[in-house]
């Protein structure tokens, strides 16, 4: 075996990977067709607009800014067309942080306003690359920072963010500014303030907040959790002010949005619980909900238990950081697969600290693959195996094959979110007082 092992390793295509000159020039070339590959869809994506495409995500942000100019309820459309308790499409559902936002953009037409909103979006993830390589070059390698691009821009949810024109790439730019606070320059004020801006302008990133109450276990003040919590209160104060409609959207839309959805499309924990409960009692029971709370505060405790065992270094609090973010899409109510653009991050913080286990570096790849997963595969195999990819169909024993299949990118978030706990456990414990 050893001697079939190393011929193996003495072929020429298979010799470059195991020589770090040759692996090196091979990251900075796969590294430039990505980016080729970037500018030529996004050219392809901007020439491609037009208002048939635009009928999704933007078109509902677009109107909410209208609708909000002049003095309506933005929150009117989702609330008549899902008169259940709990999410259903259509209609806006985001805080009114962002209508307010995307206000100047009312001035032009839908598909300009768009156009507008695309070029942003690409400048802001430019920016958001630059970021990465000033905040945490120094801790990778010039091969991981080949491999990272390359992975960054062929990586599906990233696309399907851009398409739906969503608020994903804002969002992983707010969150990188405040890891790369958190990180480099150990400042959790500034670090707690651009994740309070986050969580106001889409909720999820508030899971993050207990990453800040480390520094209780120093017996120092959580400045970060303090800064997070006034600047998320100073932003509702002045939503409350510039519109009633803030009070309407936590009291009525924002509950019913935590419920959640069975929605295939859903690929959070919690919706593999509404859809048992689903196909079971035809409905999100209240005993999903309770179920699924008490799941998200288990992953978040012990998320926060692994991260008091290891030392205040910056490679740690990088791990730290990437082990609270790689919970968000795990546990939030509703998780669409283009706001796994967050785990990009996550998949940076890890890298430097991949050496200390033997595997880590196979289970991340194997969980960037299940992320990618589309679901139109998916939906495939369930057709191919048991002639539907119905909820409805799925009565008896198939059930638990048609949950795998359909958790594909549910397995590679939890499979990234354990590298990070694998890893926190190979990390050096803090000093002891007592021995200092």
């Amino acid at each position: 075996m050893k001697i079939f092992q190393k011929n193996w390793k003495s072929l020429y295509g298979i010799r470059l990977f195991y020589s770090p000159a040759a692996l090196k020039k091979i990251s900075i070339a796969i590294a430039f067709i990505s980016i080729l590959f970037y500018i030529a869809r996004a050219v392809q994506q901007f020439i491609g607009l037009d208002n048939q495409v635009l009928l999704w995500d933007f078109q509902q942000f677009y109107t909410a800014a209208i609708t909000l100019a002049h003095g309506q309820d933005p929150y009117q459309t989702f609330l008549s067309s899902c008169p259940v308790h709990h999410w259903c499409s259509g209609g806006y559902i985001f805080p009114p942080l962002l209508a307010e936002v995307l206000y100047p953009f009312t001035f032009f037409s839908l598909l300009t306003a768009s156009k507008i909103w695309l070029i942003l979006c690409h400048v802001i993830f430019g920016l958001t690359i630059f970021l990465v390589y000033k905040g945490f070059g120094e801790y990778l390698t010039t091969t991981q920072k080949g491999i990272l691009l390359f992975g960054t821009l062929l990586f599906l949810p990233l696309y399907e963010s851009l398409y739906f024109l969503q608020v994903g790439i804002i969002l992983l730019f707010l969150i990188t500014l405040a890891a790369v606070e958190y990180v480099r320059r150990k400042n959790e004020i500034s670090s707690g303030i651009f994740m309070g801006v986050a969580s106001i302008l889409r909720v999820t990133p508030i899971i993050m907040l207990p990453l800040y109450l480390r520094q209780l276990q120093r017996k120092k003040k959580p400045l970060g959790l303090i800064s997070l919590i006034i600047t998320a209160a100073i932003l509702c104060i002045i939503l409350l002010i510039l519109t009633p409609y803030t009070a309407k959207y936590f009291s009525i839309v924002l509950p019913r949005i935590g419920t959640g959805t069975q929605s295939l499309d859903n690929i959070s924990f919690p919706a593999v619980i509404d859809r048992i409960s689903y196909i079971y009692t035809g409905d999100i029971s209240l005993w999903a909900t309770v179920f699924s709370a008490l799941l998200g505060i288990s992953f978040i405790g012990y998320t926060w238990l692994k991260s008091l065992k290891v030392e205040e270094s910056p490679i740690n609090k990088m791990l730290i950081f990437a082990a609270f973010l790689a919970v968000l899409p795990i546990i939030s109510s509703i998780t669409w697969r283009h706001h796994l653009v967050t785990e990009l991050l996550v998949f940076v913080l890890i890298t430097p600290s991949l050496y200390r286990h033997k595997i880590a570096l196979k289970l991340v790849v194997l969980s960037y693959f299940l992320l990618w997963i589309d679901r139109h595969i998916t939906d495939g195999v369930n057709t191919f195996l048991f002639g539907s990819h119905s909820m409805q169909y799925f009565q008896d024993w198939r059930i638990a094959p048609f949950l795998l299949i359909t958790s594909c990118n549910l397995i590679g978030m939890l499979l990234l979110w354990w590298i990070t706990i694998i890893l926190l456990n190979q990390s050096k414990p803090p000093p002891n007082k007592s021995d200092s």
